[in-house]
């Protein structure tokens, strides 16, 4: 369940949606995907393959959708409940599920949107926690046998930052030319204000995972990631960026993404707050 960061759009310079090679859900072969590397230690269903069309609702049980906000998270838990009652997935029902939400991106791309249109109000901590605790809650009721990920946003600055030695992206984030985030293609200040409220939905998130676990819930658990908060955009420029929009995740992108969720997802708290990116020509999949 997330926006179309999550959706593979595009991490090739094409519009079809990659799903089969988004981080988070994938299951095409020899990607560095969570589905993929939990594969080698259990069987892992549910993961799309391929592409889809733009703005499509979901393949298998990825039911990410371009340009999602929080807001509209309760649609795709609806899409979920009926794929798990369908006879492919209905004995997914009893079984442990992996859940990752990483959304907010698109709630803080219409913060700058001029306030007459009212949509800098779907942008408000307070309304993307309102929203994530009614999710969670229902997740909690609806799909029980669920571990959740919350994973962290990094900052849209950086995005910016990283294309700007591109022409092409320099014209892409022109917005007489195109609209891609009001907020990267904004001035410095509002791209500092942006920045300074996905630092707050990445502590409301924490502040969620911390109630969940206070519960223990032996069918639920939720967990907090925090390692994209740190991920380094603007230190590799246009390499983790597509090629078509200067703005999504490209292939390179989804695959550190994934080793960075993956092995930061089992370590201590303490060292998570401490991690460093280190990339060389290999990376390797710890247990």
């Amino acid at each position: 369940m997330k926006p179309c960061l999550d959706v593979g759009r595009p991490p090739f310079a094409t519009v079809w949606e990659y799903r089969g090679k988004v981080f988070s859900a994938g299951t095409d072969p020899d990607e560095y995907t969570i589905p993929n590397f939990l594969s080698l230690y259990t069987k892992a269903d549910g993961g799309p393959t391929g592409v889809t069309l733009p703005m499509s609702r979901g393949k298998q049980l990825n039911s990410a959708v371009s340009g999602a906000k929080i807001q509209d998270l309760h649609e795709e838990i609806d899409r979920l409940l009926d794929m798990l009652e369908t006879e492919r997935y209905n004995s997914l029902k009893d079984d442990w599920k992996l859940i990752t939400i990483f959304i907010g991106a698109n709630n803080i791309c219409v913060l700058c949107e001029p306030p007459f249109t009212k949509l800098p109000v779907l942008a408000q901590a307070d309304e993307f926690e309102h929203h994530m605790r009614r999710v969670l809650a229902r997740l909690r009721s609806d799909v029980p046998k669920s571990f959740v990920n919350l994973v962290a946003l990094f900052n849209v600055s950086s995005v910016y930052e990283a294309a700007q030695e591109d022409p092409y992206c320099r014209v892409v984030h022109n917005p007489t030319h195109l609209k891609v985030c009001s907020c990267i293609q904004a001035d410095e200040t509002e791209r500092r204000q942006a920045d300074a409220m996905v630092n707050e939905y990445n502590r409301r998130l924490e502040l969620l995972a911390e109630e969940y676990k206070s519960i223990a819930d032996p069918q639920f658990a939720v967990s907090y990631q925090p390692g994209f908060a740190r991920f380094p955009v603007a230190k590799y420029k246009q390499s983790y960026l597509s090629g078509f929009d200067c703005f999504h995740p490209n292939r390179c992108a989804n695959q550190i993404m994934a080793l960075v969720l993956w092995n930061v997802e089992y370590v201590f708290k303490r060292a998570r707050e401490a991690f460093t990116l280190r990339f060389g020509d290999s990376q390797s999949v710890m247990p």
